[in-house]
């Protein structure tokens, strides 16, 4: 009767190293899908904003100013009251993109009675804001070397480009929330009806730095477990019964299909040769006591 082949061993069970890999992929991918939207906002995407200003009681042009800050500008649209389909739409008025602008330029479009005099200090934060750029050019960096294969890319590279980021979307993330709650503070002492409230930008670098961190968390696991691998012995992790590793299971295979009948070897042990030509016995002659 012919032998039906067993497919079992054809699905392995994934090991933490591969887990560990692919989650870390998954958080890396959600990281930069997020800093490129941050990248993008006001005033390349007129409606997307890391943080949003308001008075709903001025009126220009037949609507209320709002303002939208972004990394590299701001918009200042104007949200008519009543839709009236014979006039043309207000079009935004948007600063040039670049690094750093004076926030509070747009912010009197909203609040008449602003007053401040941490006016540079504003300005130096926005161009603080440049780390968001930078932080998706080093995610999309961190994500190439992980794709890489292990040999061209060590997972201490990958591990080290994620901590360098990580710290830098930190360092980005606090810049942000000081530089817009200094905003909120001064619409607040104006008096004179205007808000200002967090948009959906700065939420989005929240985000994208905590998945950074996991993603870097997940490598320091990675790099550890490999740093242990280098550095514990073959035969000690024989004896602690550690898991062999795909090669290790290849030169043992070989190492039994070339070894003969222990009758053929004069009843002597049969031995496997595996890495740095150490012998390791898997089993007593015949007989013996």
């Amino acid at each position: 009767m012919a032998r039906i082949p067993s497919f079992a061993g054809a699905f392995k069970k994934p090991t933490v190293d591969v887990v560990c890999h692919i989650v870390a992929l998954i958080f890396l991918a959600a990281a930069f899908a997020l800093f490129v939207a941050v990248d993008v906002t006001s005033p390349v995407t007129h409606g997307l904003a890391l943080f949003t200003a308001r008075n709903d009681y001025i009126s220009i042009d037949q609507g209320s100013p709002v303002v939208h800050f972004g990394t590299f500008g701001d918009c200042v649209q104007k949200e008519q009251d009543r839709v009236d389909l014979t006039q043309d739409l207000i079009p935004d008025q948007c600063s040039s993109s670049g690094v750093g602008y004076d926030p509070y330029d747009a912010l009197t479009s909203v609040s008449p009675n602003l007053h401040t005099t941490t006016r540079s200090r504003e300005e130096h934060l926005t161009s603080a804001m440049v780390l968001h750029p930078l932080i998706t050019g080093l995610t999309f960096a961190i994500l190439a070397a992980s794709l890489l294969p292990s040999r061209l890319s060590p997972p201490i590279v990958a591990g080290l480009l994620a901590s360098l980021t990580c710290l830098l979307a930190a360092a980005a993330v606090v810049c942000d929330f000081v530089l817009f709650s200094r905003l909120r503070s001064a619409l607040r002492d104006a008096r004179d009806a205007a808000v200002g409230s967090y948009a959906s930008g700065i939420w989005a670098v929240l985000a994208g730095t905590l998945c950074l961190c996991v993603a870097t968390a997940l490598y320091g696991v990675l790099m550890l477990r490999h740093r242990r691998r280098q550095q514990q012995p073959w035969g000690t992790a024989l004896d602690r019964g550690t898991p062999f590793s795909d090669l290790d299971a290849r030169k043992m295979d070989s190492a039994s299909a070339a070894a003969t009948s222990p009758s053929e070897l004069g009843g002597r042990t049969v031995a496997q040769e595996v890495a740095g030509g150490e012998r390791y016995e898997l089993g007593a002659p015949a007989g013996s006591k």
